[in-house]
């Protein structure tokens, strides 16, 4: 389809909608959900697969045994505008918030650092009395930090040049173009290796707060950028007491209560409608091409998949500024890593060495050191399966009875750094080497084993539709706006709504409620006024 000056249309086609969705994952569906419900408008929400959530998904892998297929935790959720959309009626309910993380420790010496149990200093000075002291302070430091760009980084992208002055600045809703504050300028362009390594001297630390940092996004622990991924994590966390947490029925069960609500305020949801380009013309977005060649009209196309797949894979490359192309150029073929997910369904609960049953609630990492990390990522990006791997898992069914009998259990592990382009034979090798590595600490869980569920980076890109095989990979750099508005892209009409806006949203639906609130404001009340 030659979408961006198409020779065809003499006039504007007639709108079926005042707003096409592209993708029904976590931000699609809040992104319409908000449109629909503030403004009453006509949304179409087009999605790819026969079902709606994107890496939110709970699916049943052995009878009874129903499992989280990528994305184990949702959060910190917007719980205020949960309650607006009326989420509870739909059956969204927590079965459990602030899932802390603990480092595990082959020997017991296991670090609580966040959640229900800030025991992070108590068990730290077993490693290293200088970390002990070292710890309250750093963390204090980093929260206050999070604490005050918050507002910037729960609102509104980050633009560069916005500020005449020249340093990085953020656009706020209003418009108001503010200067990040001084303090935490230091800590945007270091890696969080760097960072960390100036601060304390215990491997295991170190390579946890590492992995929190960069797990998802295709990066190692070394590239500049990764520290501010780590703040920006906290500050999602700043000022929501619930914080990442656990759904009633795993991530599916939420996007089955947003999915029904959406569709309470009218927003018209569409499976198994593959997008195959965008209309446009003269540099206005006319709507959507189907890939069965069913033809959508609308003034505006919000797009939840990443900007690098929507800008290069659905025909409005043409009209790219050539520095943007350029940008995008270089960006293309990295990275070559990802993050494997593997699901367990087990006879019993099994038993984690050194571990109250009281604190199940968490997401426990396996990581030993930042060299390992940085050697796992290497031979991943050789092509080869590293022989140790950096995991997090969880076991929802602790503290979800909805996801296992009761006899039974699953755990649900997110696994770094496995290449992404490995045969899909590797799926095997992938379960051997993960449950031998979760055997170290839980050793009755070999023999508890009864069914397996490995998905790969394939299988990620496969769901998503992005162009690479990472959930938390900015789809343009971080700092790059495409356009004026943080939300907008290259054509008139065309805006985004997905991850690649922030540079670490996760599954939250942050990005989907602030494009939603922030079109409304501006851009898109002007758009449908004009038509």
């Amino acid at each position: 389809h030659d979408t961006v000056t198409s020779p065809h249309h003499t006039k504007i086609p007639p709108a079926d909608a005042d707003v096409i969705i592209i993708g029904a994952g976590i931000n699609g569906l809040t992104c319409g959900a908000v449109l629909a419900a503030q403004a009453n408008l006509r949304v179409v929400v087009l999605e790819a697969r026969e079902r709606p959530g994107g890496l939110c998904e709970t699916r049943q892998i052995i009878p009874g045994y129903r499992v989280p297929v990528f994305a184990h935790w949702l959060g910190p959720l917007d719980l205020a505008l949960a309650k607006a959309l009326k989420l509870h009626k739909h059956g969204f309910a927590i079965a459990a918030n602030r899932l802390g993380a603990v480092a595990l420790d082959f020997e017991g010496r296991h670090l609580f650092l966040d959640g229900h149990a800030r025991r992070g200093g108590g068990a730290l000075a077993s490693h290293s009395e200088a970390d002990a002291k070292q710890w309250p302070i750093f963390d204090a430091a980093m929260r206050k930090a999070a604490t005050s760009v918050a507002p910037w980084l729960t609102e509104s992208p980050l633009q560069a040049g916005g500020a005449k002055s020249g340093f990085l600045a953020v656009a706020k809703p209003k418009g108001a173009i503010e200067a990040l504050p001084i303090g935490v300028v230091p800590l945007i362009m270091p890696s969080i290796a760097s960072l960390l390594e100036q601060q304390f001297q215990s491997p295991s630390l170190c390579a946890a707060i590492a992995f929190e940092a960069i797990v998802g996004s295709g990066l190692s622990p070394r590239d500049p950028g990764t520290a501010w991924r780590w703040l920006h994590r906290l500050a999602l966390e700043a000022g929501r007491q619930e914080g990442p947490m656990h759904v009633t029925g795993g991530p599916g069960a939420y996007i089955h209560a947003l999915a029904s609500a959406a569709k309470e305020y009218g927003v018209d949801i569409r499976l198994r409608s593959p997008v195959a380009s965008i209309i446009a013309e003269n540099g206005q977005v006319l709507g959507a091409n189907l890939q069965d060649g069913t033809q959508i009209f609308s003034p505006v196309v919000i797009s939840s998949i990443d900007p690098y797949t929507t800008l290069t894979r659905l025909g409005v490359a043409r009209a790219l500024p050539l520095g943007l192309k350029r940008t995008l150029r270089a960006m293309h073929g990295r990275p070559r890593v990802g993050v494997a997910k593997v699901n367990l369904a087990l006879s019993g609960q099994p038993v984690i060495r050194g571990i109250d049953p009281r604190d199940l609630r968490s997401r426990f990492l396996i990581v030993r050191s930042l060299a390992a990390l940085e050697r796992a990522y290497a031979t991943a990006e050789a092509g080869e399966l590293p022989d140790e791997l950096a995991i997090e898992f969880v076991m929802p069914s602790a503290f979800d009875p909805t996801l296992a009998p009761q006899s039974g259990a699953v755990i649900s592990a997110l696994v770094c750094w496995v290449p992404t382009a490995g045969p899909d034979s590797q799926k095997n090798e992938i379960a051997k080497r993960t449950i031998g590595t979760l055997g170290h600490y839980l050793p009755d869980l070999p023999s508890r084993v009864i069914a397996v569920d490995v998905q790969t980076p394939q299988d990620l890109t496969a769901i998503t539709g992005r162009a690479d095989a990472n959930w938390a990979a900015a789809g343009v750099p971080d700092y790059v706006a495409v356009s004026d508005n943080p939300y907008s892209g290259p054509l008139k009409g065309l805006f985004f709504c997905g991850e690649g806006m922030h540079p670490r949203a996760g599954a939250v639906g942050l990005t989907g409620r602030n494009a939603a609130e922030a079109l409304l404001a501006t851009v898109l009340r002007n758009s449908i006024k004009d038509r």
